[in-house]
């Protein structure tokens, strides 16, 4: 069975044996036609986010327990990028595959390859986050990675701690490279 939810663009199938699926905003799929790819970059309509408190048990068990990831809470925005620049490593892994394929021998990259390798910065993307007056209010990175992509602000502003509390502060620890 599928079910079309046309308020949300989401899509319901169920099976006739244990499967439920449930692809969340397919509105994506619509707009996703030769023109888009032929562009270089491009962003995608956002659709209004849903402000609400989270609950954090469980409801409605029923007679059996299921439980499945909820879509993220806030502002999802789609983006399509059509290329991304090759990193050092990157390029260095597709030589070897030619030619491990092609029967060759694979030189070993010097210690000093793999230095720059380690050095080097990842592409990444930075998203600005503006309010009604331009004024950015929040500012999020995220790896750059080809094709279609989401990326989900949780409706917060900046944190005004210029400290990174994702990782534990640790003193004695050495300064990171």
């Amino acid at each position: 069975d599928i079910a079309i939810q046309k308020r949300e663009n989401d899509i319901a199938i169920a099976t006739f044996g244990r499967g439920f699926y449930i692809l969340d905003d397919y509105s994506v799929l619509r707009l996703a036609d030769d023109k888009l790819f032929e562009k270089t970059s491009a962003f995608l309509p956002v659709k209004d986010a849903k402000w609400y408190i989270e609950s954090v048990g469980r409801y409605g068990q029923g007679s059996t327990y299921f439980k499945a990831p909820n879509p993220e809470f806030g502002a999802a925005f789609t983006y399509y990028i059509k290329e991304v620049p090759e990193t050092l490593k990157g390029i260095r892994t597709k030589k070897e595959k030619e030619l491990f394929k092609d029967g060759k021998k694979i030189p070993q990259p010097s210690n000093e390859e793999l230095r720059e390798e380690k050095k080097e910065i990842a592409p990444y993307l930075i998203f600005s986050i503006m309010d009604e007056t331009n004024k950015v209010i929040r500012k999020l990175t995220t790896p750059a990675k080809k094709g279609i992509n989401r990326e989900v602000w949780d409706l917060r502003y900046q944190d005004l701690s210029p400290f990174n509390e994702k990782d534990k502060f640790n003193p004695s620890a050495k300064p990171k490279s």
